[in-house]
């Protein structure tokens, strides 16, 4: 399998399935900038013994297919989205602000998870470019090769922005809709995302997705893991010792990349009561 090279130090990359060594070698450049070969996609965990210092409960729970990389973006890059969003309209039609770049779908309802294709007219979500984000995809896809499926580069990107204790049910991205890799930038503050096995949600297990972090979703992870982000007050970071409290000044941003699969899409109208559950 072919490697590509990137810029993630040994220390900053987190293999979530045990020592990463073997994925991953150094070259002979200054410290502070350190050149490594990675494959981020074969980062899989088949135990979480890799990072268990990002996980508050159940450690060792087995989560196939999830991959997570530490600083995939730089501070620069960090701030640069950062005002790229709040330049943006926001939208404001479920309980927390979001936004849409490429591929648009709307809540129709405030109380279920039903989305369906954007009506301009009945909606307030404004079209925004997925250009925007060309840089960020050509790093998924190109560098880093983490979209290879049937069905090409991501034309979506949802941005969530979480305030004080906000956070989300836990659920699975529907299949119906959304492509088989699903992936999670991470900026501004630390919070905690659970993730429970669909068939038994006793099987469960909360990490830390931290700012400028990678959180990639596929195979079982996508298809039999729900992921949810916590209402907890208060965000414990290992890494500092920290206790970061989830005040009304708390803000955590999250893109979300996805392939939308236009021809599975099933058109609603805002009465129809079947209308599928899509996220």
């Amino acid at each position: 399998m072919a490697t590509t090279e990137s810029t993630l130090s040994s220390t900053e990359k987190c293999c979530c399935g045990g020592d990463d060594s073997s994925s991953m070698s150094t070259s002979s450049t200054p410290s502070n900038s350190i050149s490594t070969t990675v494959e981020p996609h074969m980062v899989e965990y088949n135990s979480l013994t890799g990072c268990k210092e990002l996980f508050s409960t159940n450690p060792n729970v087995v989560v196939p297919g999830a991959i997570y990389i530490k600083n995939y973006i730089s501070e620069e890059e960090e701030e640069r989205i950062m005002k790229l969003i709040d330049s943006k309209a926001w939208c404001h039609e479920i309980c927390r602000r979001t936004q849409m770049y490429g591929y648009t779908y709307y809540h129709t309802r405030h109380n279920l998870p039903t989305m369906q294709p954007v009506n301009e007219s009945s909606s307030n979500y404004q079209h925004l470019d997925l250009k925007e984000f060309d840089w960020l995809i050509e790093r998924l896809v190109e560098r880093d090769g983490l979209y290879k499926t049937d069905y090409g580069n991501p034309t979506q990107c949802l941005v969530n922005e979480y305030i004080g204790t906000q956070g989300i049910s836990s659920h699975v991205d529907n299949p119906g809709p959304f492509g088989d890799i699903i992936t999670l930038v991470s900026l501004n503050k630390p919070i905690y995302m659970v993730l429970k096995l669909a068939s038994n949600e006793n099987i469960q297990t909360k990490i830390l997705l931290e700012p400028r972090s990678l959180f990639v979703m596929k195979d079982d992870s996508r298809f039999k893991w729900k992921h949810g982000i916590t209402h907890m007050k208060q965000v414990y970071v290992p890494s500092t010792g920290e206790t970061l409290i989830r005040d009304e000044n708390y803000r955590r941003v999250s893109l979300t990349f996805r392939f939308i699969k236009t021809d599975g899409t099933k058109k609603v109208t805002n009465e129809d009561p079947n209308a599928d559950a899509l996220w």
